[in-house]
């Protein structure tokens, strides 16, 4: 009696030992599982950030070219505008000259 009762309590254990180790390679399965997602966020989200950086650099790059650009144009615009002072101050001063002479013309 007391035999049985030793073999149905080894019996138990053995039972109860492969359970844990279900439950251990349950365990390990779902860890290997979580790791390997965790891996390939991570390789996401490097090759997200890669993206970003490269498309923040052409940005930045298209910035500097569009502002030497502007640059240009605001020097041709001041170019320009000295222009039409110089031609606007010749055109007055031609002017004065035309209406002296009519002046004089008419006095004579």
């Amino acid at each position: 009696m007391l035999r049985i009762q030793l073999e149905t309590k080894s019996q138990r254990h053995q039972i109860e030992l492969k359970e844990r180790d279900v439950q251990l390679d349950q365990l390990r399965r779902q860890l290997k599982f979580a790791v390997t997602e965790e891996e390939e966020i991570l390789k996401e989200l490097k090759n997200v950030t890669m993206e970003h950086s490269a498309e923040k650099l052409q940005l930045e790059k298209k910035v500097v070219e569009l502002e030497a650009q502007l640059e240009l144009v605001e020097g041709k615009l001041n170019e320009w505008k000295e222009k039409a002072l110089e031609a606007t101050s010749q055109l007055r001063s031609q002017s004065r000259q035309s209406a002296v002479k009519v002046r004089q013309s008419w006095q004579r």
